[in-house]
């Protein structure tokens, strides 16, 4: 069975982020075909739903799981090729992760003033509006100063934060933004945690 570790991970991934790591497995010079043969459908043909590969995954991981009280030599031979492949496999996971979370942390932060400005204008919750601006397939964030909030200097800028199309909608998927409501941009759920995420990525002083 996965791990819960391995499987929190896992479920924090993209869907491309697990094709990816699959790739990756099979293609480390430690394994070979064999190693695969029971991952169903194969690395090249995951399908493009996220919980069907993570299912796939698991019933190929579990495949590898050893009998650590077996004496016989085969099977040991089998429980050793078995190691190798859970150990390939974690390795390559925990790296995907990693290059994930730094992904999220950068989005997170999204465009923010100059170091100077930020050090000495680095406004508050109260100095600050969250706007949104949807046309199709595009999608624009906004944190900028309210009207009458901005201080009167060329090295601060109205616009704080922002973030764009994949960028704003990725927000969401990660769960950093919550979803809008009728209320849309005014929905106050959203606008907190817009407002909250930037004071804990240090883009507003709390």
């Amino acid at each position: 069975m996965l791990t819960s570790d391995v499987k929190k991970k896992l479920y924090d991934l993209t869907t491309e982020d697990i094709v990816s790591l699959v790739r990756q497995v099979a293609t480390d010079r430690r394994l070979t075909g064999s190693d695969f043969k029971d991952l169903k459908p194969g690395p090249r043909h995951l399908p493009g739903r996220k919980e069907e590969n993570i299912q796939a995954l698991s019933g190929w991981y579990n495949t590898h799981q050893v009998d650590t009280h077996s004496k016989d030599h085969d099977v040991k031979l089998r429980q050793a090729r078995s190691r190798m492949v859970v150990q390939v496999f974690e390795e390559k996971l925990t790296e995907i992760s990693k290059q994930r979370d730094k992904v999220i942390f950068e989005r997170a932060k999204g465009r923010t003033q100059s170091s100077k400005s930020s050090h000495y204008y680095k406004p508050t919750r109260d100095d600050v509006e969250v706007s949104v601006w949807q046309e199709r397939d595009r999608l624009h964030i906004g944190v900028d100063y309210k009207h009458g909030k901005m201080p009167a200097s060329p090295l601060v800028k109205r616009d704080i934060a922002d973030w764009w199309d994949d960028d704003a909608s990725q927000m969401f998927e990660d769960g950093f933004f919550k979803r809008m409501g009728p209320m849309g941009e005014k929905d106050p759920k959203f606008v907190n945690s817009v407002i909250e995420y930037c004071e804990q990525m240090g883009i507003l002083r709390k």
